[in-house]
């Protein structure tokens, strides 16, 4: 028995038409899906892996995850942890890497007490290992996934670290904290410094006065913070400071770059550092006087604003926009529609936006159609190959076409319909079958 019918997520308005939910046989598919909505409620609590109930289609009631950090490493495999069960029909909850063709690398096996609700961010060291941000604590991970013994896990005071960056002696850590718990607690200012085996080093004292959101490193001993604070080392900064991670930690002070935003507080959501070109998004409205409306490009060396690279966004503001190297150009995104502009240009709307890095020409074919239930997030990658991207978050659908989490788009921004790359899941039986019957 073979039941055809497409009607497995929501679907937005702008792609919804007849023909996306045509059941050929309603009245058995109706009993069918009664059977299994009964028989998943009493197994909600257990249930990981899919319930495969008919070849055609596959009913696996769930829906997608949500990955938060997604990353390419140099022999070709993907990093990824966020808030999912699944990678596929394989359990790893909240952590996972990804094999070079797209499926699940089955030698990494993440075993960590962490929450993938609370996962932030994970990155990369030389020597194999990966470091995992939670909202209160780092841990190790080996190469196989499993958690390192001899790394001192210090928990921060209050929750919420929010950015991890590795630097050439150690790691830092950016959030809202005061305290790392050391015994006695040792008061910082929302930035602090790590060895590689954990230990805090309590002589790096520079801060900040409020929010660390993101932080990238422009080279090995210095790094770029970005937030909502106004001090930076004692000095006043608009949400983003320049710092050297050597010794005691140093405010760089000749780098300034100041923004302002009409009717409300600075805030900067991202930061892409390529090169001697630094690319910022936020909440803000000119930078260094310049008119420039969410997103900027800047020099590292000087603080500068690019006087050509001019795009302005404008739409709503529930979701953090993200910038993403790739290639020759930067990825814009929130996961919602946006208006992207060349200023005085009218602007083109669309979810995500492929720009010059050098111009700030926004491409006008590239156009992917990802769609999400909730508040959209979004994160991407490089992808398989040069021109392809692999995009991150909680999405459900790309081009129309049911997408949990992960997807690899084509160089037009099309979804790759050849990808072997598989989704971040979590089981939540009966929530959309049920619904509909």
């Amino acid at each position: 028995m073979s039941i055809n019918t497409k009607c497995s997520v929501k679907t937005p308005p702008e792609t919804r038409s007849a023909s996306v939910c045509q059941p050929i046989r309603p009245v058995m598919a109706r009993i069918v899906m009664l059977f299994v909505c009964a028989f998943g409620a009493l197994n909600a609590t257990s249930q990981d892996l899919p319930v495969t109930v008919l070849p055609s289609p596959n009913v696996d009631l769930t829906q997608a995850g949500v990955v938060r950090s997604v990353l390419r490493q140099p022999d070709g495999n993907w990093l990824v942890a966020g808030n999912y069960q699944r990678l596929g029909t394989v359990r790893r909850p909240g952590l996972g890497r990804l094999a070079a063709d797209g499926s699940v690398d089955t030698s990494f096996q993440p075993v960590t007490s962490l929450s993938p609700a609370n996962i932030r961010q994970i990155v990369s060291r030389d020597d194999g290992s990966s470091l995992v941000l939670h909202i209160n604590l780092v841990q190790r991970l080996l190469s196989n996934g499993t958690v390192d013994p001899t790394f001192s896990s210090l928990q921060f005071n209050p929750t919420f670290a929010n950015s991890i960056v590795v630097v050439s002696d150690g790691f830092i850590v950016g959030g809202n904290f005061t305290q790392v718990l050391t015994s006695p607690a040792t008061t910082v200012q929302r930035l602090a410094k790590f060895g590689f085996d954990g230990s805090l080093i309590s002589t790096f004292s520079v801060g900040v006065n409020s929010n660390i959101r993101v932080m990238q490193a422009t080279g090995p001993d210095e790094i770029i913070v970005g937030g909502i604070f106004t001090q930076a080392g004692g000095q006043a900064r608009t949400g983003l400071a320049r710092i050297s991670t050597s010794g005691a930690g140093a405010l760089v002070a000749d780098w300034n770059p100041v923004l302002t935003r009409s009717g409300g507080s600075v805030s900067i959501e991202d930061i892409a550092v390529v090169g001697n070109e630094v690319f910022i998004t936020g909440l803000f409205d000119t930078v260094n006087g310049a008119t420039r409306t969410r997103a900027a490009k800047l020099g590292l060396t000087t603080g500068v604003v690019d006087p050509v690279w001019n795009v302005a966004v404008t739409g709503a503001q529930t979701a953090s926009l993200r910038v993403v190297p790739h290639n020759t150009s930067v990825i814009l995104s929130t996961g919602q529609p946006q208006t992207y502009a060349n200023p005085p240009a009218a602007g083109i709307s669309r979810r995500a936006a492929r720009i010059d890095r050098t111009s700030g020409v926004i491409d006008t074919g590239f156009d992917p159609a990802m769609f999400s239930e909730n508040v959209p997030s979004f994160t991407a990658t490089d992808g398989d190959s040069p021109t392809r991207l692999l995009i991150a978050g909680n999405f459900v659908q790309v081009d129309a076409v049911q997408r949990f989490g992960l997807a690899q788009l084509d160089a037009a921004g099309r979804l790759d319909l050849q990808s072997g790359h598989v989704e971040a899941i979590n089981p939540e039986p009966c929530r959309v079958w049920c619904s509909i019957l």
